[in-house]
C-alpha cells in the first residue's frame, strides 16, 4: 500500500506487488525504482509502485525477509531467504541463506557465512558513503560485511559489548564502517 499525503489517505495493493512485504527499499540513483522482499518472493517497480515485476528465476527459497541495494550499483541486491516462515524464524527449524542478484537472475551466496542449518533469515543493510559494502546481522548475534555487493562475506568482531549477547537481531541500521 501506498500513501502520497504522509499517511492521511492509503492506495490498495497494486498488481504485481507481493503481498506480505517484509522489506522494501529505493536507491537515490534510481528514481522511481522500489524494492520488495516478501513472503512470496522478490519484486521490482521502475514506475513509483504503479506498476511491479515479480523476480524469482534462481530462487530455490522464496520466502525473503531482508532486501539491501548495492549503493554503488541499483541493479544488485541481496536478499535474505528461507523455505518457509518458519525456517525464517524458529531456532529449532532455521535454515536459511542469501542471494544475490545482478540484473540477472538471483545466486546463492554462501562464501564467508555460516552454514544455513541453524541460521534464522538475516537483516541487510547498506549505506550509501559506501559503494559496494552490504552488512548482514544473523538473529544469532553475528555481523558480516561484504565490500563486493554481497558475493562474499567476512563475520566482523563485535567488541566492545563485554558479556552481553543478542538476543534477536530484527533490524539495523550503518553509517560509514571504521576499521
Amino acid at each position: 500500500m501506498r500513501s502520497r499525503d504522509g499517511g492521511e489517505t492509503w492506495e490498495d495493493h497494486k498488481p504485481g506487488a507481493l503481498r506480505d512485504a517484509h522489506t522494501l527499499a529505493v536507491h537515490p540513483d534510481a528514481p522511481g525504482r522500489v524494492y520488495e522482499a516478501a513472503g512470496g518472493g522478490y519484486a521490482e517497480s521502475r514506475t513509483g509502485g504503479d506498476t511491479w515485476e515479480i523476480f524469482t528465476e534462481g530462487l530455490r527459497h522464496r520466502y525473503l525477509w531482508g532486501l539491501a541495494v548495492d549503493p554503488g550499483d541499483p541493479d544488485t541486491v541481496v536478499v535474505s531467504a528461507a523455505a518457509g516462515p518458519g525456517d525464517a524464524h524458529d531456532p529449532q527449524r532455521a535454515c536459511s541463506t542469501l542471494y544475490r542478484r545482478q540484473g540477472g537472475p538471483f545466486q546463492e551466496v554462501r562464501q564467508g557465512l555460516p552454514r544455513s542449518e541453524g541460521t534464522r533469515v538475516m537483516t541487510l543493510v547498506s549505506h550509501r558513503a559506501e559503494p559496494g559494502v552490504v552488512y548482514a546481522a544473523s538473529q544469532e548475534g553475528s555481523l558480516f560485511r561484504s565490500a563486493d555487493g554481497g558475493a562474499h562475506w567476512e563475520r566482523l568482531p563485535l567488541s566492545g559489548l563485554g558479556s552481553y549477547r543478542w538476543r534477536e537481531v530484527r533490524g539495523a541500521a550503518t553509517g560509514p564502517w571504521e576499521a
